[in-house]
């Protein structure tokens, strides 16, 4: 039954199509009719006016209103239909040079602050002096863009005779501008938070870590001011005393390396190095009667801490990085789409 009364409401449908269809076409004959009579009349010189008499027997005065109030419909016909048609005209061109401006604006803007995103996470390296920094640039025009009703830009690049024979790679290129503003606001609405997250848990690493040292450091001084010169025991071992001349050997040729406060340098040649010497002589009962167990917590602590420093920063540049590279393909995407969308398809039929 539901295939019978589809079947049947398709030809009732298709019937009544046909006679609008019809009735169109009538109302469209007559209409050409008249103004072919009309202009056969106007051409071949002959009065209008006697024309509508002879033609329709009606009386020359009616006949002459129906003239004058034919003529005044139609100017204002004509008149009302081409004001509207150049106002909208003007209008999707004004929408389609708002929107071009501001996406090639903001194309270019992506590129500097891609630029600026690679300069931060260059800076985020445990082998360089630690001098992280962030420049903080608006996105010219991100905000307009979304500010305007995007209906109006989907008629200024849809609507119209100029518009006609858009593809769905039009309509594609048009979503792809939008795409790319809600990418690059999510990123916008990120990043700063994320780079200030990045500084706070880098200072509180870097506080143990510095605490870490101290203790390491006091350890050793209070060590070598037992064995030469203080409180010296008399029957310090012979392992002992070179296991005291090798961390002065460490401090010595730690002391002449350039830049050796920075993290990656000091815990290489300094935090590593003790810890080795240490391992060196774990096994030797002579010394390690000498040693407080804080020694080795404090060095463990100590490289403990550079070593998630040291991913924090690794993983913070990889992010930022990617940003950089996220808004150079942003960029290139909206300058492309822009420039498709601003073509006119209708040129194209007639090249």
């Amino acid at each position: 039954m539901s295939k019978i009364f589809k079947h049947l409401f398709g030809v009732l449908l298709s019937t009544i199509l046909i006679i609008i269809v019809v009735f169109f076409l009538l109302f469209c004959l007559i209409t050409l009719d008249l103004l072919f009579e009309s202009y056969k009349a106007i051409t071949s010189g002959a009065n209008i006016q006697i024309w509508l008499v002879s033609t329709f027997e009606i009386n020359p005065n009616t006949a002459t209103s129906i003239i004058a109030s034919f003529s005044i419909f139609l100017a204002g016909l004509l008149t009302t239909w081409t004001t509207h048609f150049v106002v909208k005209l003007r209008e999707r061109y004004r929408y389609r040079k708002i929107l071009s401006n501001y996406a090639k604006t903001l194309s270019f803007a992506l590129v500097r602050k891609s630029r600026q995103f690679k300069e931060c996470a260059e800076t985020m390296d445990v082998r360089i002096k630690e001098n992280f920094s962030l420049s903080d640039m608006a996105l010219t025009h991100l905000d307009n863009i979304q500010k305007i009703e995007i209906t109006r830009f989907d008629s200024a690049f849809f609507e119209g005779i100029e518009n006609f024979g858009r593809t769905n790679k039009d309509n594609k290129a048009f979503d792809n501008i939008y795409t790319v503003i809600s990418n690059v606001k999510r990123v916008e609405e990120l990043y700063v938070n994320q780079f200030e997250k990045f500084i706070t848990r880098y200072n509180y690493l870097e506080e143990r870590r510095n605490e870490a040292i101290m203790k390491v450091k006091e350890i050793i001084d209070n060590l070598q001011d037992d064995a030469f010169g203080k409180n010296v025991p008399n029957d310090i071992p012979h392992e002992y005393y070179q296991y005291l001349i090798g961390i002065s050997q460490i401090i010595a040729e730690w002391n002449v390396i350039e830049n050796n406060l920075l993290p990656s340098i000091f815990d290489e040649h300094f935090i590593q190095k003790l810890r080795q010497h240490n391992h060196a002589f774990n096994d030797s009962i002579r010394v390690r009667k000498y040693l407080p167990n804080s020694l080795y917590y404090s060095l463990n602590d100590a490289d403990n801490e550079y070593k998630s420093m040291k991913i924090l920063i690794e993983t913070n540049h990889k992010i930022f990085m990617n940003y950089s590279s996220s808004y150079k393909r942003q960029s290139r995407k909206i300058f492309d789409s822009i420039n498709r969308i601003n073509q006119y398809p209708i040129l194209t039929k007639f090249v």
